[in-house]
């Protein structure tokens, strides 16, 4: 299960991300257990300080758990297990001298383990327990103890002071997990998990088969028949049956390197009812199981066919209110669409139309042209405003954020970048255009800053240059110099920082907007066409010919998902403005949408050749695809 990053929280008690550290324990009230006739066993009454009350264990077979664990003294260094499979950042050794740990090592008894940074590490204690422990997670005081001399079933102990692990521990085997507020599982051979949250107080523990055991300060023991239970800071306990497989539960996790990331997102996933709490339940009789809910996503139909071009549409945009939709297309004209008739207004060039874009203020639509003319259109009439005449073909064209400047993106024969007051929002002090040189191969991008003092200009030449145009007469700029090939697409991120291009030396990059690298999105095997940031500036979506849409964390270059489903290369990916869906489209006359939080794609088929592009609305409620067939085909979103 591949998950991204953001979700939204169902429980008021749903478990973040977060750090804790364990106080120390009260004293220990001797208890009876109350527990089913076939496991009848006692509490040894004792002080126990820091560690809350030890398991019970069955007294047939094991006698009670000392204090600390009985450890020989000549083996106070004994090899309990192993730490393997780690990814990232792990630390183990003894608490006061933890270090990076670069391959498979051995535990030693009261040792600690800490995974950091999207860490995650497999603990093998003698083979019949196995933990996983996730980002952010630390473990302390790890020990085993043999009930009697010879015992070939050793009891197992250890804190979890932060983060959350899950794991299986054999039957016959025990393991007892120390938590924060005198709290303790005991995991008697089964799967299972464990969340502790200090931020929320709350503790989350589930099992899969086999039987645990819930010790809690001042009450008697509850053996968890349930399979799922939250614990409260002030120890009230809410069950609820466990809606989704051990395999899910591990697979998604390793996804997100944190389990307790992923128990948001499952619990939003399968919709767990919230029930309100009950005081200190003992379960006494198994829960009646219910059925396992079907998971709900977002679905995608469609709305509206636009056929009204005779040749391929090459680009369709919403307008930044919704009001209105543009289309550019090889028939040499460009259509503005009104979104609540649906009626159009043809706007004519002399050649291919290859591009459009609305004003911020959606008050003005520029079309750029083969016929090498920018015409500025007042979008609530359709009429003609006024023409920018360039010297080349026009691939792309851009207004600042007032809609005062247009930028626009040439090619042959001179391959620049020209800024262009807009005569009826214009500057008039600003002489009608500044035109930067300095690009040996067209020009396929001229887009303005967040804060309109800069235009970002992607080439063929390889480089992509971001101007300043703050001083109108001699601009500075700077020279993003790396890629090897072709950049056919860049952009600025929300807020202005930083950029990324796309390349035909099939990688990605990110940049800081002083020119500095930040990293490399590599791993596609065609041209990477196009690359876009996500709302929140820390994930990038790609779209490459090789058939595949990645996304890539900005900071480590890192694939966090790789998105399935089309079969032929792919020309766009962008993310919807409310961050949860990424929407594609491919030359196998497909387009998809990818909701984020649950790993889920629905496609989207109607068009009869190869797509050109997609584009979200801004309410993220609809999803427009424009293709070779010369329809621009509007989709809406169902729930």
């Amino acid at each position: 299960m591949k998950i991204a990053a953001i979700i939204m929280v169902i429980f008021p008690f749903v478990l973040t991300a977060c750090c804790c550290c364990v106080g120390p324990c009260g004293e220990e009230t001797p208890v009876k257990i109350q527990e089913p006739e076939e496991m009848q066993t006692v509490i040894p009454v004792e002080t126990q300080e820091p560690l809350p009350p030890e398991p019970v264990i069955p007294e047939e077979t094991l006698e009670p758990l000392p204090t600390e664990p009985v450890i020989p003294s000549d083996s106070a260094s004994e090899i309990i297990g192993s730490i393997t499979n780690i990814l990232y950042w792990v630390q183990a050794g003894a608490m006061d001298n933890l270090k990076t740990v670069e391959g498979t090592i051995d535990l030693q008894n009261h040792d600690a383990v800490k995974v950091t940074d999207g860490g995650q590490a497999s603990l093998e204690l003698y083979g019949p327990i196995v933990l996983l422990l996730y980002n952010d997670s630390e473990m302390q005081d790890l020990t085993t103890a043999e009930v009697d001399p010879g015992s070939s079933s050793p009891r197992y102990a250890g804190r979890l002071i932060r983060g959350g692990m899950s794991g299986s521990v054999e039957p016959g085997n025990e393991l007892t997990i120390d938590l924060a507020y005198g709290r303790s599982v005991t995991v008697l051979g089964t799967r299972f998990f464990i969340v502790n949250n200090d931020e929320t107080g709350y503790i989350t523990v589930g099992k899969f088969d086999g039987t645990l055991r819930l010790n809690i300060l001042n009450m008697e023991p509850i053996y968890l028949d349930s399979e799922l239970v939250d614990i409260s800071p002030d120890n009230n306990l809410m069950f609820y049956p466990l809606p989704f497989s051990y395999e899910e539960l591990v697979n998604a996790s390793t996804d997100y390197k944190s389990l307790i990331v992923e128990m948001n997102i499952l619990r939003e996933q399968y919709q767990i009812p919230t029930p309100g709490p009950t005081p200190n339940i003992i379960l006494t009789e198994p829960p009646v199981i219910m059925p396992e809910p079907a998971p709900v996503y977002a679905d995608w139909q469609k709305y509206i066919e636009l056929a009204d071009n005779s040749d391929g549409v090459l680009h369709a945009y919403f307008s930044p209110d919704g009001n209105y939709l543009v289309t550019t297309s090889y028939d040499r004209t460009a259509r503005l669409y009104n979104t609540s008739t649906w009626e159009s207004v043809v706007l004519p060039h002399d050649d291919v139309v290859w591009n459009a874009a609305f004003s911020p203020d959606s008050r003005w639509l520029a079309t750029a042209s083969a016929d090498r003319i920018v015409r500025i259109w007042e979008t609530s009439s359709g009429e003609y405003i006024h023409t920018l005449s360039n010297e080349a073909n026009t691939w792309n064209v851009s207004f600042n954020p007032d809609g005062s400047l247009v930028a626009t993106a040439g090619g042959e024969p001179d391959f620049i970048v020209s800024v262009w007051t807009n005569r009826k929002g214009g500057i008039e002090q600003l002489p009608p255009r500044r035109s930067f040189g300095g690009h040996t191969g067209n020009v396929w991008v001229a887009a303005f800053s967040p804060d309109g003092q800069k235009v970002l200009s992607a080439s063929s030449d390889a480089t992509a240059r971001i101007w300043n145009i703050q001083n109108w007469e001699t601009p500075e700029f700077v020279s993003l110099i790396g890629h090897t090939d072709w950049i056919p697409w860049a952009e600025f991120s929300r807020d202005g920082q930083y950029v990324v291009t796309a390349s035909g030396d099939r990688t990605a990059r990110v940049w800081s907007i002083d020119g500095s690298p930040i990293s490399v999105l590599s791993g596609h095997s065609d041209t990477v066409w196009y690359a876009s940031f996500s709302p929140d500036g820390n994930s990038v979506v790609t779209a490459s010919g090789d058939g595949l849409v990645r996304i890539y964390d900005v900071w480590s270059g890192q694939i966090v998902t790789e998105i399935p489903g089309h079969s032929g290369g792919v020309v766009t990916a962008v993310y919807s403005p409310n961050g949860e869906f990424i929407a594609s489209a491919s030359v196998d006359g497909t387009g998809m949408v990818y909701e984020i939080n649950k790993s889920h794609s629905v496609q989207l088929i109607g068009h009869s050749g190869r797509l050109y592009s997609i584009a979200f609305s801004p309410d993220s409620n609809m999803v427009v695809t424009s293709g070779d067939d010369g329809k621009a085909i509007i989709w809406v979103r169902v729930q």
